[in-house]
């Protein structure tokens, strides 16, 4: 499920100047809260954004900022402690700059403007009680499907070409048998492609979200595992 926040516009601020300039996702940090840890992401400006959580292993809170230009770092940060695996970004497609949150295990968490961007605060267990989402704008690991394995009509993944907004992932249709490549929002089979990565990709399918990994078995697959080269799709 998607959560779009709207954020204020700073007083004072000039509409139309706002909403004609870009914004840009300069940098995020990470510290340690009363809470657990909290992860600043700074903006040149208020953004509006869209929020998801795609649970799997890792789980990963997923940030769209709308209107705005990527800025920070290519390569992911990576603390050396505590329960966030790795934060990555990039410029998701054309005005949508994109920020990935991977947690080490399930938590809730929350996410609140701030004068230079947002606080996303990951809520860790309370010692000696059971885990439970707090109250308050929290996004608890339920938000969305949990990612579910299908042996019949999900389709097949052979290969990943990411190259930001452009990245294609090579994916087999298990009822044609045909290899074909896919973008961000293309229908597969019964399915719609919504996230590249590295290795592996997420199609939200009648069930929920799949999440297909690059090198899992291709047991039944009529096709041989190709070798990808940068390229245009073929549709």
């Amino acid at each position: 499920m998607s959560l779009l926040v709207v954020l204020p516009l700073g007083a004072g601020a000039p509409l139309a100047a706002v909403a004609s300039t870009p914004g840009r996702v300069e940098q995020v940090t990470v510290s340690s809260g009363e809470h657990g840890p909290e992860i600043q992401i700074r903006t040149s400006r208020p953004l509006r954004y869209r929020s998801q959580v795609i649970v799997g292993t890792p789980q990963r809170l997923v940030l769209d900022f709308e209107e705005a230009r990527f800025a920070w770092r290519d390569s992911p940060l990576r603390p050396e402690s505590g329960p966030v695996a790795e934060i990555r970004g990039s410029q998701f497609r054309a005005g949508v700059a994109r920020i990935v949150i991977a947690l080490e295990q399930a938590l809730p968490h929350i996410i609140d403007g701030t004068p230079d961007g947002l606080r996303v605060v990951i809520r860790l267990p309370e010692t000696g009680a059971p885990s439970a989402a707090p109250h308050g704008r929290v996004a608890p690991p339920t938000s969305a499907p949990a990612p579910t394995r299908e042996t019949t009509t999900r389709p097949i993944l052979h290969g990943i070409v990411l190259r930001g907004e452009d990245s294609i992932a090579y994916m087999e249709d298990p009822r044609t048998r045909r290899v074909t490549g896919f973008k961000l929002g293309d229908a597969v089979g019964d399915g719609v492609l919504e996230v590249i990565e590295e290795r592996q990709v997420v199609v939200r399918m009648p069930s929920g979200l799949v999440e297909i990994r690059v090198d899992e078995p291709k047991a039944g697959a009529a096709a041989p595992v190709i070798q990808v080269t940068p390229g245009p799709a073929r549709r």
